[in-house]
């Protein structure tokens, strides 16, 4: 039971590791395709992938700083899809200015994201010593085996003991 629960532990901590990859890829992806075109289009398919991502990773075990990471980096992330929904209809100049805080929204979600990394890569050192724990934990289920075993050995002994005695000379 105890090994269940370190390897759903260290799953969970991939697996959120991964959402943190591909929310930062994804994130600047959003500032590549800001920064190079002059008409910024709100790709659906990366705003439904995003939010999908946050869903998954809200679904995880959050520590109290990650939560506060994460909420941050959820209200920014709802700021910036309010800001990419206002372009529409904009002026040149408008836009400009929209796509200049959009870049400082989007620092600012890579920001959250990072810290949400680094306190995963912690976390993930902080696993480490429960590796020695699993070492020792198969050590112990080996010997489990090996006593089960010898009590199985010995109770067929007993039985034959039992059932069939020996028989006197006299």
């Amino acid at each position: 039971m105890v090994l269940s629960s370190l390897d759903s532990s260290y799953k969970d901590h991939v697996i959120t590791q991964h959402y943190v990859y591909k929310l930062n890829h994804l994130f600047n992806l959003k500032r590549l395709q800001l920064n190079t075109n002059t008409t910024f289009s709100n790709n659906f398919g990366e705003s439904i992938t995003i939010k999908q991502l946050l869903t998954d990773f809200r679904a995880t075990a959050l520590t109290t700083k990650e939560s506060l990471h994460f909420n941050n980096l959820e209200k920014k992330y709802i700021r910036l899809l309010d800001l990419e929904e206002s372009i529409a209809g904009k002026t040149h100049e408008t836009v400009k200015k929209v796509h200049s805080e959009m870049n400082i929204i989007i620092d600012l979600i890579l920001e959250n994201i990072d810290a949400l990394a680094n306190i995963k890569f912690k976390d993930n050192a902080q696993l480490q010593l429960p590796k020695m724990n699993q070492k020792l934990l198969s050590i112990d289920k080996v010997l489990l085996k090996v006593e089960i075993t010898f009590l199985i050995f010995i109770g067929i002994i007993v039985q034959l003991i039992i059932f069939y005695p020996r028989k006197s000379k006299y």
